[in-house]
């Protein structure tokens, strides 16, 4: 790290330089709730701790409604957290107001869902790229284009995208178009919210393969956020799994897919990847629906559908607890010492054989 930037992260952590040590970002019992009426709220959010290093790519996976998105948005104030805390470098964000946060916006930035409905039709691509420049930084006319023209570069596009509008890009391109944007104030922090969701197989593992290497490249820390779990595991270092809200298992991407401890995990890796040619599918069920945000269970929100669930769940907050090296899981069954009694077809890891990431992109 230059002297320049080590003197400016000590003036925005109030004189202290940046501890090193420290993730890039922090969350501890972070929560968002919406309100209904006034006596009902959803908890989009509620009680959410994780940690994100410089340079590292955490996966934030779950079903649709589980909190994913809403978590990423408040991580970058685009929506304010009910309560909780959100550390960027150290520095509190629930504190900052509307000048501070503008402030930090070009060290933070996402990548949206939909990449045609993400981009102003009206504009040019080239204009779309230098916004951010124009909004965040004090770069003059001559260092905006520059610093366009490279980052289409980075992003495999030529300078003859420049001059065209959104509608006569394919999907593949007006995503690279909103990756460009993201990255050309040269953020720490990227955001990815269901990157690849809206594309094509081919054209989903090029993108894959681009975040990886602007990752690497730039030193990007990333948020990606999906329901697409082959893309989590090429990409991500880590992942967090998210059901109703809160965070049930934690872990290295490689451990979390070889062997997911908490039933929640394993019942969504087997219901989304394909086994081997010629295994046998090792589907594993949970039983019931989804319950209501508004009116979500006692103790541990799974334990109407658990297949491994007891008395005390149903009235027991569950914890994140480690149960091997930066592994954790809000599991008590799991994380404690008495047996458990699976189910015939739900035993943890083992007999689940799941494709390699490459194979389930095309690429």
């Amino acid at each position: 790290m230059s002297e320049r930037r080590t003197a400016a992260d000590a003036a925005r952590n109030n004189g202290r330089p940046a501890d090193p040590a420290a993730p890039l970002v922090r969350v501890r019992a972070l929560m968002r709730h919406f309100s209904l009426d006034r006596r009902h709220r959803v908890k989009a959010v509620d009680g959410v701790d994780l940690d994100i290093p410089k340079g590292t790519a955490l996966g934030l996976v779950g079903e649709s409604g589980s909190g994913k998105t809403t978590l990423g948005r408040c991580l970058l104030r685009l929506i304010d957290p009910s309560d909780g805390s959100i550390e960027f470098e150290g520095r509190e964000l629930t504190d900052l107001g509307a000048r501070d946060m503008r402030a930090l916006r070009s060290r933070m930035q996402m990548v949206f869902q939909d990449p045609l409905g993400s981009l102003d039709p009206r504009q040019r691509v080239f204009s779309i790229v230098e916004e951010p420049l124009l909004l965040l930084t004090d770069a003059d006319r001559e260092e905006r284009r520059r610093r366009v023209v490279e980052m289409i570069g980075h992003v495999r596009l030529s300078e003859a995208h420049l001059e065209r509008y959104p509608h006569q890009l394919s999907g593949g391109q007006q995503q690279r178009v909103g990756i460009a944007r993201a990255l050309v104030t040269r953020p720490e922090l990227c955001v990815l919210d269901e990157p690849t969701s809206a594309l094509d197989w081919p054209v989903r593992a090029e993108i894959l393969e681009l975040l990886a290497s602007l990752r690497v490249g730039f030193g990007l820390s990333y948020l990606v956020i999906s329901h697409d779990l082959a893309a989590v595991r090429r990409v991500c270092d880590r992942i967090a799994v998210m059901y109703m809200g809160r965070i049930v298992e934690e872990g290295p991407t490689q451990a979390l897919f070889a062997r997911p401890a908490h039933p929640y995990t394993t019942a969504l890796l087997s219901a989304r990847l394909e086994p081997e040619v010629g295994a046998r599918a090792a589907r594993r069920r949970l039983g019931g629906d989804v319950p209501s945000p508004v009116a979500p269970p006692s103790g541990c929100r799974l334990h109407p559908r658990c297949p491994i669930a007891v008395e005390d769940c149903r009235r027991v907050p569950q914890e994140l607890l480690p149960i091997a090296a930066d592994h954790r899981v809000a599991c008590m069954r799991v994380t404690g010492d008495d047996a458990i009694d699976w189910p015939p077809d739900w035993q943890p890891g083992g007999d689940l054989k799941l494709t390699d990431a490459r194979e389930e992109t095309g690429g």
